[in-house]
């Protein structure tokens, strides 16, 4: 029971200290969607996340294609207008310190990508779902 106890504390110490490294071409989806959520507020750069899977820029731009049907800087985008929306909704924080929470410099350039990717302003937004939860 003391080996099987080891060899426990062992398996649990690797995985602790493991690297993320190219394993089956399966596997990208998960160790990318882990990264992105880690660091996608503060890191936006695609040569950051390509040397944390340590692959090139360009593999990594030719996987996002594949496994997610997007490019990197749209799924980058999407995961931010995600946690805009949950910011609209759950909070009371204006549109201007939810740009900044984000990364974004300028709020304008976050309404513009706000509306790219939903179709309405972010202040249309939070009033629709006001509208929505008094209905």
């Amino acid at each position: 029971s003391i080996l099987k106890m080891l060899l426990i504390s062992a398996v649990r110490i690797k995985l602790k200290t493991a690297t993320f490294k190219q394993g089956p071409k399966n596997n990208f989806h998960f160790q990318f969607e882990r990264l992105m959520d880690q660091y996608y507020l503060h890191e936006t750069s695609a040569q950051f996340y390509a040397q944390k899977l340590q692959i090139s820029d360009t593999t990594l731009h030719r996987l996002c294609k594949k496994h997610f049907k997007n490019s990197f800087t749209t799924i980058l985008n999407l995961k931010k207008i995600a946690q805009a929306k949950n910011s609209l909704f759950l909070t009371n924080l204006s549109v201007k310190e939810i740009s900044y929470a984000l990364g974004y410099n300028d709020p304008l350039y976050f309404s513009r990508v706000f509306k790219k990717f939903t179709q309405i302003s972010p202040s249309q937004f939070r009033h629709q779902l006001k509208n929505n939860r008094l209905k």
